[in-house]
């Protein structure tokens, strides 16, 4: 079934290429390195302050490493991650703080690039370090394969930057910078041209200076890669959205993590008889029926265009106000209308999509997300408390519901003494969990057993 229509289809950045492992060191409650597989549907599951909203939150963090040259946000909704003593991972004892921590992203480029050599990750990392209680970039790297580039900051003034290539390493001249400018690494490409500016006019490279000649071009092609991988930001949808209102007054709908412009969105966009405004609310019909959750959404103008509006909700009976129907509709209107309005290929961060829902709605909620992933090719990372969600993942991996089954995957967020382990967990084609830790089946057999009331 496609929930959502050609219409809503948006155009794929050229060179949007996914996350495909994120590598966290020293962060927060992980503890030393990790690099977690992701995939299309990711699904985050372990116990209350286990990591999973850090999880979430590293992963657009990474995005901001490799496009924002390292100027990652750290308190941004919904993650409001705190300044670096929050940020490093504490070990207590003579260990301590962590003196820096790391975030970074695999990818494997959908095309060639240019001159390097073909089946090798693309991969990026930063680190940062304590500055006045708040984190400062310190290093950021970029390689594929033999290839690298490494920007450090030596001293308050200072960076030494590296070339590496098959034969070798190679200096690329310091630069003085002042102490703002510290938190903005020079970008790769300027890195280039100033590992370029050691040619001399209408000489060749200077023997011993330079790499050989296709070395450095396959350099200058890793630089370009690097600036032109990212696609759109992966957009987070909070835990708790916004609480519904009985009128709303027209505003700019600018998105928002709690969701508080989809009343603009479903304003502008739900109105059947104009062009271009029928497929949301025909996306919307077959989630509302699919999941027992309404029959009917409609807009309510209060006046002329421009006026205040009503949202009315239909399950049995006549439509009722937005404000006086269940809860869990107003909480998963947010989500739905970003999905089926997003652009093909976009990674969402959401947390709690469960949140007020009936068990059916979980379910079809599952159903959905598998769905717009195969068809949509949309990334998403779930964090969910629902067995009902995960349960109805499995199910739809065995009816190939959701595309190949190892384009499903589940996180087990496992809290020890010295920090969380994440496990992946992977699904064979009949949905069956395939290397769960011992904690993972007992995480669910306690809540099965305390369902049932045996001891």
């Amino acid at each position: 079934m496609v929930w959502c229509a050609r219409a809503f289809r948006g155009h794929r950045s050229w060179y949007a290429d996914p996350v495909e492992k994120l590598i966290m060191e020293n962060f927060r409650c992980f503890a030393g390195r990790h690099e977690i597989p992701l995939k299309p549907l990711t699904v985050l599951v372990g116990e209350n302050s286990s990591g999973k909203s850090s999880f979430l939150a590293a992963v657009r963090l990474a995005w901001d490493v490799v496009r924002r040259r390292g100027e990652a946000e750290f308190n941004e909704e919904p993650f409001w991650l705190g300044a670096y003593e929050q940020l490093a991972t504490y070990r207590g004892g003579r260990v301590g703080r962590s003196k820096s921590f790391s975030i970074g992203m695999q990818t494997h480029p959908a095309r060639r690039l240019g001159r390097l050599p073909v089946s090798a990750e693309l991969r990026f990392e930063a680190a940062f370090s304590e500055q006045n209680a708040q984190p400062v970039l310190v290093k950021r790297s970029v390689s594929y394969g033999a290839y690298a580039l490494l920007t450090e900051v030596q001293s308050i003034d200072h960076t030494v930057s590296t070339a590496s290539t098959p034969s070798g390493t190679w200096p690329i001249p310091a630069g003085d910078v002042d102490g703002p400018r510290v938190a903005r690494l020079p970008d790769w490409l300027e890195l280039l041209y100033s590992f370029g500016g050691r040619r001399l006019p209408g000489q060749a490279a200077l023997p011993g200076l330079l790499p050989p000649p296709d070395e450095w071009a396959a350099l200058s092609d890793l630089a370009e890669a690097a600036r032109s991988v990212g696609g759109f930001r992966p957009y987070a949808i909070a835990p708790v959205r916004t609480r519904p209102k009985r009128t709303y007054d027209p505003v700019k709908d600018t998105p928002d993590p709690e969701g508080q412009h989809i009343p603009m969105v479903l304003a502008r966009t739900l109105d059947a008889s104009i062009p271009g405004r029928g497929p949301l609310r025909d996306s919307l019909m077959r989630f509302g029926e699919a999941s027992g959750l309404f029959t009917g959404i409609n807009v309510r103008q209060l006046g002329k265009e421009g006026d205040p509006f009503q949202i009315l909700i239909k399950t049995t009976g006549p439509a009722r106000n937005l404000m006086d129907v269940g809860y869990g509709i107003s909480q998963v209107l947010p989500i739905l209308v970003e999905l089926f309005t997003a652009s093909a290929g976009r990674t969402f961060l959401i947390q709690q999509p469960e949140v007020h829902l009936h068990p059916r709605a979980q379910a079809a909620l599952a159903t959905l997300f598998g769905q717009l992933v195969k068809e949509r090719r949309l990334r998403l990372l779930v964090e969910t408390h629902s067995d009902h969600f995960i349960d109805r993942v499995r199910i739809d991996v065995r009816d190939n519901l959701t595309g190949e089954p190892d384009g499903t995957q589940i996180l087990y967020f496992d809290t020890r003494k010295d920090g969380s382990v994440i496990h992946p967990i992977d699904l064979d084609e009949v949905g069956n969990v395939l290397g769960a830790p011992a904690g993972y089946r007992q995480f669910f057999t306690d809540e099965l057993h305390r369902s049932l009331g045996i001891d």
